[in-house]
């Protein structure tokens, strides 16, 4: 299960903690730290504050292990991983490392213009992993309905 640290990524935590416990599986979570783009270190005039990998993993395994201490004692096993990369190649890299029979992601949603410019993580795994992908979509992102009266 990948996560950002962002509470959008917590929201998969639902669905992958009721997978886990009603079939007895392990939740691996995982945050990938990108690189910074390349772009930016090109550019004497941008500021690109220093990237330490090795601060940014240590951080990154602070927040799993506080995820995964709120998951203990529901699931069989909980296990933390923090990689440097892309994100959607790494997911799909350790999903295929872990023998994952399942990713569990949130995703924002978006399309057209929004999803061309910014990308899609979610997207890009769906593409690269070999295994099924859940895809949540928090009820706060999600459109609002207008109650149809009979």
């Amino acid at each position: 299960m990948p996560l950002d640290g962002s509470a959008l990524a917590e929201a998969a935590l639902g669905p992958a903690h009721e997978f886990a416990v009603r079939l007895g599986s392990e939740i691996v979570l995982l945050q990938v730290i990108p690189f910074p783009p390349y772009e930016l270190y090109g550019d004497p005039l941008a500021y690109l504050p220093a990237f330490d990998p090795d601060a940014q993993i240590a951080e990154a395994g602070r927040y799993l292990g506080e995820v995964a201490a709120r998951l203990r004692g529901t699931v069989s096993q909980v296990r933390v991983r923090a990689e440097v990369g892309k994100p959607t190649t790494v997911i799909a890299d350790v999903a295929s490392a872990e023998q994952a029979d399942l990713i569990a992601m949130a995703t924002h949603g978006r399309g057209g213009l929004a999803r061309l410019v910014l990308g899609s993580v979610a997207t890009g795994t769906l593409r690269r992993a070999n295994v099924p992908l859940i895809l949540v979509r928090p009820a706060a992102l999600a459109p609002a309905t207008t109650p149809v009266s009979p």
